[in-house]
């Protein structure tokens, strides 16, 4: 699935590149070929972000098309930059609004390759007693500081979210199943070198939008890599699969990084 994405993405932009030094050379006469190519990539994006929910993947591919078609709408006075405006706002909008669904889905994905009453019950939790149990959120409220926020925190399921401020995140627990850390607008530093897995296998999600993130891992932990990028990365360790990681304990990391930066690193 996710090399898909990668092939879809890549194609996308190879076929934009090309359309573009074409136009620009005359080789192709008019513009009505170029949009019609590009309205077919746009309208595969669309129904992308339709099947996956992305707010994101929805509303931009519509920017672009009404860019690409304004003279046709008659909407040239709000193209292009009020149309992109308007498509930022309303991902960041409906994003807020249903923000609790992209969880809610890992929870349940989480929970079905569980076993356990115990992971069951996970999968069912509530979002908002996830972010009302964890005191360090509340702490996080001084909005832009430079000193970062530390804290420590324990038990089998660890949830933390950062927003516009710097945080460090120590995760001490001794019997650890599954941790969520959600990232916006700032930098934050996970340390999961002093930890214990409960299990073979740690599920950790992550959210990262328009910020950094430094995941601390030990070495002999081994990594699966299923985070969905846009305009962003994750840094993995040179030569994963790593050697040395000869641990029973995988760490599955998933979720989304938009505009951001994730960095794995073994210590």
């Amino acid at each position: 699935m996710k090399k898909s994405r990668g092939i879809f993405w890549g194609l996308l932009i190879i076929a934009i590149a090309i359309l573009w030094l074409l136009s620009g050379m005359d080789i192709i006469q008019g513009t009505m070929v170029t949009n019609v190519i590009l309205s077919g990539f746009m309208g595969v994006w669309f129904v992308k972000g339709l099947a996956e929910g992305e707010s994101f993947n929805i509303f931009f591919p519509i920017a672009i098309l009404a860019i690409v078609w304004d003279k046709e709408l008659g909407i040239e006075k709000i193209t292009p930059w009020p149309v992109i405006g308007a498509a930022i706002l309303l991902s960041i909008g409906t994003s807020m609004i249903f923000k609790g669904c992209k969880r809610k889905k890992w929870e349940n994905k989480y929970s079905n390759g569980a076993n356990s009453q115990e992971h069951r019950n996970f999968g069912n939790t509530n979002y908002n007693q996830f972010e009302n149990q964890d005191n360090t959120n509340k702490k996080n409220t001084e909005y832009g500081t430079n000193r970062a926020q530390q804290s420590h925190a324990d038990g089998e399921h660890v949830y933390h979210m950062n927003r516009f401020s710097g945080a460090e995140k120590y995760i001490d627990s001794q019997n650890l199943k599954s941790v969520e850390i959600i990232n916006k607008y700032g930098g934050i530093g996970v340390y999961l070198d002093k930890a214990v897995a409960a299990g073979d296998r740690i599920y950790m999600r992550i959210e990262c939008v328009a910020g950094g993130m430094e995941i601390y891992i030990p070495k002999s932990w081994k990594l699966e890599n299923r985070v969905n990028c846009f305009a962003g990365a994750v840094e993995t360790p040179k030569g994963e699969p790593y050697e040395e990681a000869i641990n029973d304990v995988t760490l599955e990391l998933t979720g989304t990084v938009k505009a951001g930066g994730v960095e794995i690193i073994r210590v």
